[in-house]
């Protein structure tokens, strides 16, 4: 089973879900119009499968969706520096990762 791809790609699936359930499609037929297997379409749409461009831009055009009405807002990419899981790098990693931020990361052992 593919990994999960994050909040991003879990919105991303549900609007898929939402617009297929919609039009009256099942997995299979979303699939087979678009050229893909089923478990393509289960992966994205429980978001575990990143999506090509053109795949996305497929779907929306199949489902009679707007493109944009799929992709979820850029507040799913926001990641504070602070809640990045950097407990496992060493000094020297965490202040490279610092330097290309541009800002001092606190850790949780810092914190407490």
């Amino acid at each position: 089973m593919a990994a999960p791809q994050g909040k991003f790609y879990e919105e991303l699936g549900n609007r898929v879900t939402t617009a297929r359930e919609k039009k009256g499609l099942s997995q299979q037929k979303l699939a087979e119009l678009l050229g893909l297997s089923r478990t393509s379409i289960t992966n994205i749409e429980k978001g575990r499968q990143p999506v090509d461009v053109h795949i996305l831009v497929g779907i929306a055009n199949t489902l009679g969706i707007a493109l944009l009405k799929l992709i979820p807002d850029d507040s799913l990419f926001k990641k504070a520096p602070s809640s990045l899981d950097i407990e496992m790098y060493g000094d020297d990693e965490r202040r490279f990762i610092e330097s290309i931020l541009g800002t001092k990361i606190h850790t949780k052992k810092e914190t407490t």
